[in-house]
């Protein structure tokens, strides 16, 4: 159970150096800290304030540039909805376009879950045997030629973001468009349930060597 509660990022920045020292003590902790450092943060027993914990993860998700960018965007869309919610769970965008504004919900859509990450899905290949030429052998008893195969890898269809199909119809929309086009393309941190597997097995973690690093500066 978390001991202490932190309320502020300034007052979580302060701590980042005791942080870092009991990480690099623990090998099987830093690697959990790698999938998601939130969870790992509240095994030390600190307990996260929620917009400390985002703010956390923010910072480790994204460089200071889109960060910026997602905050004014950010700042935009929560004047135009009429109030604030996270702009990457799905379910609190279908509550607020379909129950608060009252858009359409269009039939054929059941998800407004934006396309994973590019690199996340394994490669597909097709391999194709080519057959070999006729040919005339100096030898009937001459060994028979391998097989050869050609390969080709399989481009997988453009994923669209279901919420293009209400673009136009919001301003929220097309804010929320202009923030996924940031943040989608960067993977989310590990989900609870994934931490937990990992604290599992610490060991099925290829990794040989962890560095961790303090940030110089608070913002």
């Amino acid at each position: 159970m978390p001991e202490h509660t932190i309320a502020t990022f300034k007052a979580f920045h302060r701590l980042v150096p005791s942080i870092v020292k009991r990480l690099s003590e623990d090998r099987d902790l830093a690697v959990r800290a790698m999938a998601n450092p939130v969870l790992a943060i509240e095994e030390l027993g600190l307990d996260l304030a929620p917009e400390v914990a985002r703010e956390v993860e923010r910072r480790v998700r994204f460089s200071e540039e889109r960060r910026s960018r997602l905050s004014a965007i950010e700042t935009k869309l929560f004047e135009a909805a009429g109030e604030r919610f996270d702009p990457e769970s799905v379910e609190d965008i279908e509550r607020v376009l379909f129950s608060r504004l009252k858009l359409r919900r269009p039939a054929d859509i059941t998800s407004l879950e934006p396309p994973p990450p590019p690199g996340l899905e394994a490669p597909r290949f097709a391999v194709k045997k080519i057959e070999a030429r006729a040919r005339k052998r100096a030898s009937t008893r001459k060994a028979k030629a391998a097989p050869r195969f050609a390969v080709r890898r399989i481009e997988p269809p453009p994923r669209v973001d279901p919420l293009e199909r209400l673009k136009g119809a919001h301003p929220v929309v097309d804010l929320l468009l202009q923030h996924r086009a940031i943040t989608s393309v960067v993977p989310k941190l590990s989900s609870r349930a994934g931490y937990e597997a990992v604290k599992k097995n610490p060991r099925g973690v290829p990794v040989a060597n962890i560095v961790v690093r303090l940030p110089g500066h608070v913002e």
